[in-house]
């Protein structure tokens, strides 16, 4: 009896099927199209998350702005001798020597200052000084006397604070700038102890308007800019403006729209602030 071989075994004329050249080009096309999709998701997410922290970033930037000018422009006019505290007196705050308590300077660089010049400015950017004395004792501790830039000032001393923007270095980005000159009671700026130093980068603009009483009553009349005050200590409000600018860019590449500049945020930040010393009724 003959046993059956495997010669007759279903395997045999079987045929491998694989893609046609149809379907691996279907295949590879959708592959492209969720690839595409997935890749825009992300850019679009990472654009939205740039974007928000750029944002984020400008808010708490203009917060520490109105953090650092807000007390030095409150203690305008300070002095520790009681008597003086209603008035202006131009024997301490001399206009002659540019010590007054509150000076400003529309669209120019105050170059009156040692120290700071055309070229140290941004142009067409607003500055403002602020005139204060010091004092000995400071009990307690945190009342004593400080610049902007934190250096102690003492009840024989005068310190000149100017806030202005400075110029672009090479990355392309301006800062609202300090300068501090601390020198005695009727002594000349160039004889003070000056300083310099950025505070926060990204500030590419200042813009301010002084409250002016006209009528004696220490209450604003009107709001001008610098070139419109004849007299400052007839000033007793200030509004500031300060323009910031996101760190990075955000759009890179893409024409200028409204708040994106250079591919960078932009947005401004106001605050109407009093000067203190100049609140209380005028001596009669």
């Amino acid at each position: 009896m003959r046993r059956k071989g495997c010669q007759g075994s279903s395997l045999v004329g079987s045929k491998s099927q694989g893609f046609s050249l149809v379907e691996l080009m279907i295949s590879v096309t959708l592959g492209l199209l969720v690839i595409s999709a997935v890749i825009s998701v992300f850019l679009g997410s990472r654009k939205s998350f740039r974007t928000s922290e750029g944002v984020s970033q400008m808010q708490e930037e203009g917060r520490f702005a109105s953090l650092l000018i807000t007390p030095i422009i409150r203690q305008a006019g300070y002095l520790p001798d009681p008597i003086f505290t209603q008035t202006d007196p131009t024997a301490i705050f001399s206009l002659a020597l540019n010590k007054t308590a509150i000076r400003g300077f529309n669209d120019t660089a105050p170059t009156i200052y040692p120290g700071l010049t055309s070229s140290t400015v941004e142009a067409n950017t607003d500055s403002i000084a602020i005139s204060f004395m010091g004092k000995d004792t400071a009990t307690p501790p945190d009342t004593a006397m400080k610049t902007c830039l934190g250096d102690d000032v003492s009840a024989t001393q005068i310190a000149v604070n100017v806030f202005f923007i400075s110029q672009a270095g090479s990355n392309g980005v301006q800062s609202l700038n300090c300068y501090t000159n601390i020198s005695l009671v009727g002594q000349a700026l160039s004889l003070g102890t000056q300083r310099n130093e950025p505070l926060i980068a990204g500030v590419s603009n200042l813009q301010i308007l002084y409250g002016i009483d006209t009528d004696g009553d220490r209450i604003t009349n009107i709001y001008s800019n610098a070139a419109g005050v004849a007299d400052w200590t007839q000033v007793t409000a200030i509004k500031l403006t300060v323009t910031i600018d996101s760190a990075d860019q955000v759009n890179k590449g893409a024409a200028d729209t409204v708040g994106v500049v250079n591919g960078r945020i932009r947005r401004n930040f106001s605050t109407v602030l009093q000067i203190r010393n100049r609140l209380t009724a005028p001596v009669t």
